[in-house]
């Protein structure tokens, strides 16, 4: 069979990877800040769930991953088989053992291979600051999604992807991926925004990220106006009212 009828495969069968929460206790719905109906919806379910990425995001992904290729995503699921089928060598980081070992086993009954990927069972904020691995092609962002996990999985990442390579943010709908992505979209002296795949961003790294000053990011430069416009008003109705 070949990779893209394996890939369609994958779609179609949908394997569950995944626990209901990202804590240790699962779903904790008297914590949740979700309306009431939502709630009770995630409280309800039960098992491995299948939280992967679509077939519109995955045809892409596959298409944009060549042979060899060095990448590593935050999370792991049914993207990191596809990064699995395009032969690229990849790193996934997640938190749970036994989700990585149900990959694996899935991988090796469908005939997957995954020789040249490392599942790193640790959280990404641990992990990604020690971790020796630089020159990376692609960047896949779709770990916890909690604030601001997703931020310090792009800082600890950003520099290691090589100038041209992809930075994909996924789950663009949750707002701590949803402000990471505005960012990234109005830095554009160090990134240009490609495409989105449904709630998936896809960027290209254009220019070094981290040295840079705070005056340099263009989206500081708008906070930074409407701050200041702010204060000259309340001086002004200040002086008003001497």
């Amino acid at each position: 069979m070949n990779k893209a009828a394996i890939l369609e495969r994958l779609f179609a069968q949908r394997p569950a990877f995944h626990r209901i929460g990202d804590t240790p206790e699962g779903f904790r719905a008297e914590r949740s800040a979700l309306p009431l109906r939502t709630r009770n919806y995630y409280a309800s379910l039960t098992g491995r769930q299948d939280w992967g990425v679509q077939p519109a995001f995955g045809r892409f992904l596959f298409d944009a991953i060549h042979p060899n290729m060095q990448t590593l995503e935050t999370g792991a699921g049914i993207s990191t088989l596809i990064f699995a089928i395009g032969g690229a060598k990849h790193t996934a980081i997640a938190p749970w053992q036994d989700e990585m070992d149900a990959i694996r086993d899935y991988a090796a009954a469908s005939g997957i291979d995954m020789s040249h990927i490392n599942l790193v069972a640790s959280p990404s904020q641990k992990i990604l600051p020690t971790l020796d691995i630089s020159g990376l092609d692609i960047v896949f962002i779709d770990g916890a999604h909690a604030f601001p996990w997703p931020t310090l999985d792009w800082y600890y990442t950003a520099d290691r992807l090589k100038v041209g390579g992809l930075m994909i943010l996924d789950d663009t709908d949750i707002k701590s991926v949803g402000y990471l992505s505005q960012f990234m979209k109005s830095d554009t002296p160090r990134w240009k925004y490609i495409t989105s795949r449904g709630n998936t961003d896809i960027f290209e790294k254009t220019a070094p990220v981290h040295d840079v000053n705070w005056h340099e990011q263009p989206w500081n430069i708008t906070r930074r106006s409407l701050f200041d416009r702010v204060k000259a008003r309340l001086r002004r109705l200040a002086s008003h009212g001497k």
